[in-house]
């Protein structure tokens, strides 16, 4: 199946948002009143008046689908400053499994692939900034799109740091 196309994305969250917006009357939130639609048709609240939405991506880090998804649709979330209100949790996990009797995660693609998941896993959990890890994964799922493996340059690419990740 393919993914589905950044506009999809973008309808989907804007529907999310709209019904966020649409069922709530007036409510108080850390003090900010915020009206209902019937209170006033004209009020504008700033982007911090609103809670984020949660999304979290399941993918695979050497699935092509996931690959062209995150390269040529996520990205849009960023360039477009989408991010503000979204609270982006990817999780780098996809089709894999676990084997019970001998404790072993099994990737749909391979072991290379179990690799990468945990190399972005532990992006995710050392640059706690999603523009920092996001970009990481970004530069490395674009190398799988061009078939390449030299997914180390990451790091020089974007200005991180290599030793937190391999230690991880």
């Amino acid at each position: 199946m393919a993914p589905p196309n950044f506009f999809s994305f973008v309808a989907l969250i804007t529907s999310s948002l709209l019904y966020i917006s649409a069922s709530c009357s007036s409510v108080v939130d850390h003090g900010i009143n915020v009206p209902s639609a019937l209170e006033s048709e004209k009020a504008i609240l700033a982007p911090s008046d609103y809670k984020k939405v949660s999304l979290t991506l399941h993918y695979e880090s050497l699935n092509l689908d996931s690959a062209l998804f995150l390269v040529r649709d996520l990205k849009g979330v960023f360039d477009n400053n989408l991010i503000t209100i979204l609270k982006l949790r990817p999780v780098p996990w996809g089709k894999a499994h676990s084997n019970q009797s001998n404790n072993a995660i099994l990737c749909q693609n391979g072991p290379d692939e179990c690799y990468l998941n945990t190399i972005q896993a532990c992006g995710i959990d050392v640059w706690r900034v999603v523009d920092k890890h996001f970009g990481f994964i970004y530069c490395i799922e674009f190398l799988v799109i061009e078939g390449k493996q030299e997914w180390q340059t990451c790091f020089s690419t974007w200005g991180l740091p290599q030793k937190p990740i391999m230690d991880c």
